[in-house]
């Protein structure tokens, strides 16, 4: 019924090899032939310029095929010969047409180059993710905040700090912060 004891020696597994390291696992972008995948600073700047460029480069085709629907394509060197004659293309005056165009083109180019983003442009769109809270007397992440005063606080042994400040000193935090003053 019952079969031949089993010692503690054959349940150990201390002695069963277990490597540390999964030997299938490859970092990503070191296999099959991939190099480096961290940049440097300057090469994501750089390839930032490049897409930037692309996208004005883009953006100007754009703008100049729609102003060719809108107002008609540009009178080329050989029509304004035909217009004027032979060979008084280049002392051709402007006409008000050719300044209209040229200052719609313009402000239409300027509209376009105004709408691309980038990594260094300042008028990038405002974060969707919450904005952070900072303790007012550490300067750590605040988790918390003091309902009595509206001071912030990171944890409970700032808490317990924050209840000894007399109002002054929490108004000067408060003030601190760019928070009016509170009078309760």
């Amino acid at each position: 019924m019952h079969g031949p004891p089993y010692t503690a020696d054959e349940f150990n597994f201390a002695d069963a090899p277990r490597p540390f390291r999964n030997p299938n696992y490859s970092r990503p972008g070191q296999g099959a032939g991939q190099g480096k995948r961290n940049k440097s600073l300057k090469q994501i700047l750089a390839l930032e310029r490049e897409r930037v460029d692309r996208l004005l480069e883009d953006r100007k085709l754009r703008v100049l095929a729609s102003i060719d629907e809108d107002l008609g394509p540009a009178p080329t060197p050989a029509q304004d010969a035909d217009m004027q004659g032979e060979g008084t293309a280049a002392a051709r005056e402007p006409t008000e047409a050719d300044i209209a165009r040229a200052a719609e083109t313009e402000r239409r180019l300027q509209d376009a180059f105004q709408e691309v983003i980038s990594y260094a442009s300042i008028e990038a769109p405002p974060s969707l993710l919450p904005q952070k809270r900072y303790c007012d007397v550490t300067g750590l992440e605040a988790k918390y905040t003091d309902p009595k005063s509206t001071l912030r606080y990171h944890n409970p042994e700032v808490y317990d700090v924050l209840r000894t400040f007399q109002p002054a000193v929490i108004q000067a935090y408060l003030a601190v912060r760019g928070q009016g003053v509170v009078l309760r």
